[in-house]
């Protein structure tokens, strides 16, 4: 508490009415120099009458012209009144006593109080709360009663509330799903904890498997916290508890594990969930061309042109006229045209569709190799991993199947280089196409040291190994 220097008093006994009259002198304050607490005075008056007792006196107390209130205590005819500090500066103070006869008496003083040297360790213009000022921490310079209140758990403007108008509800996360329980919730803007979020309506806070809107499952428990159990028309059957299906249920029946999707590309693997082929699609057991939903590794969903014969997913076709593909349209994943078989395009299953094998066709002819890719990597992966400058001579397969011929076909293999795309460099002198090529170029032995070669999107037509009039060329993968 900050303490009040008394400057200066002054005091006097006025006798009102008589010689009996009762007589009052203010004992405090009394002299120059006293000290007295900002937040409690003492005020000590001696009383006498010669007819009545002290306590048979009645007073009255005014500062500064108003009425003074406080605690009044007697001891022997010493008058003790406490009272609150009215604060630094010059007051006036008058006691009136009056006895059973109705005569009266008094005294008078005033008196300065003067704040002592201010306090303020942090220096951001505010005394220290424990010295009887308004700081309420006086340590930091950013809390005082005129800052701004910020999220922090800390009371920056002192004015007794911790963050307000900042706090929000949290909620615990016990489970780790992402959704917290409704009932257990604190008021707070800081984050009380790593297993606490903003999203409640978990149903069922101790199973990770069920909040708002989770996939709902045939095994007795209400999933998606809708208020429901097992709700569903087209369930599935889920051997292998990945939680994608295979065969239809009538209804939902907990021992089959039951699921609301048909997704699962072999039910009886973990590991094997997502079709990522229309090769898939076939050992799954659909049928019919068309177009097919497929996924990527990590679960991404693409439309494909699946051809269900043999399982084959088409990536890529050029109708071979003067707005043929170029090799760098074709490097580009980001651009991919029509899933069409009649125009030029290149799917989203050219960077997306595993493959192992690859077959190139046209309305006449066909050439099938197998054992190209891994059968975990698309097209794409593959030819980034044929390194530039190679010329086909590693990169090489034999066809496996088809009818591909023609003049000026040296050989049916197929040979992948990437040269001229990537670094500008050639053949032993020949400029060479990017993607699979064909040589057309009858040198000795038929090697491919120096090729010009041709691939399905050459834009030299006339060394083109397919023949103009045989439609556009289709590249599939499986």
């Amino acid at each position: 508490m900050t303490l009040l220097m008394l400057l200066a008093c002054t005091g006097s006994t006025e006798v009102i009415e008589g010689n009996l009259s009762p007589s009052a002198v203010l004992l405090v304050p009394v002299d120059q120099g006293g000290l007295l607490d900002n937040e409690a005075l003492v005020f000590l008056a001696l009383l006498t009458d010669a007819e009545d007792s002290p306590a048979e006196l009645e007073v009255f107390w005014t500062l500064n012209g108003e009425e003074l209130l406080g605690e009044s205590s007697l001891a022997g005819d010493i008058l003790r009144l406490d009272v609150q500090s009215p604060g630094p500066g010059e007051h006036h103070l008058e006691i009136e006593v009056q006895d059973t006869n109705r005569g009266t008496g008094g005294a008078w003083a005033s008196f300065t109080l003067t704040a002592p040297e201010l306090l303020d360790a942090d220096g951001d213009g505010f005394g220290d709360a424990a010295a009887g000022w308004d700081d309420c921490d006086d340590a930091d310079e950013l809390v005082n009663p005129e800052a701004v209140e910020v999220c922090d758990l800390i009371d920056n403007d002192c004015d007794g509330t911790v963050d307000e108008g900042f706090a929000i509800d949290w909620m615990l996360d016990a489970d780790g799903d992402g959704y917290g329980d409704p009932d257990l919730v604190e008021h707070t803007c800081v984050r009380p904890g790593v297993l606490w979020t903003r999203q409640g309506g978990d149903c069922d806070d101790a199973n990770a498997q069920i909040w708002p809107s989770a996939q709902e499952l045939c095994d007795g428990a209400d999933g998606d916290c809708d208020g429901l159990v097992d709700e569903g028309t087209d369930w599935y059957q889920d051997d292998d508890g990945d939680g994608f299906g295979d065969d239809a249920l009538e209804g939902c029946d907990p021992a089959y594990g039951g699921v609301l999707n048909d997704l699962d590309c072999d039910d009886g693997d973990a590991e094997q969930r997502w079709c990522h082929s229309c090769l898939d699609r076939l050992q799954q057991g659909d049928s019919g061309d068309g177009l097919y939903t497929l996924y990527t590794r990590d679960g991404q969903a693409f439309e494909a042109l699946c051809r269900m014969d043999e399982g084959w997913t088409l990536i890529a076709t050029n109708t071979r006229t003067s707005e043929d593909w170029t090799p760098a349209s074709v490097i580009d994943d980001s651009e991919f045209g029509l899933t069409s078989e009649s125009e030029d395009h290149k799917s989203p299953a050219w960077v997306s569709a595993d493959f192992r094998d690859v077959r190139f066709e046209n309305d006449v002819e066909y050439a099938v190799y197998t054992g190209v890719g891994s059968g975990i990597e698309s097209f794409s992966e593959f030819m980034d991993g044929v390194p530039p400058g190679n010329c086909g001579v590693l990169y090489q397969w034999s066809m496996t199947e088809g009818n591909l011929s023609g003049p000026n076909l040296c050989s049916t293999n197929l040979y992948i280089n990437v040269s001229s795309y990537y670094d500008g460099s050639t053949c032993d002198g020949y400029k060479a196409s990017w993607g699979p090529s064909w040589s057309t170029r009858t040198f000795t032995g038929c090697s491919f040291n120096l090729p010009q070669a041709t691939g399905f999107l050459n834009d030299d037509l006339g060394k083109n190994a397919w023949a103009a009039d045989e439609g556009p060329v289709r590249v599939w993968v499986r």
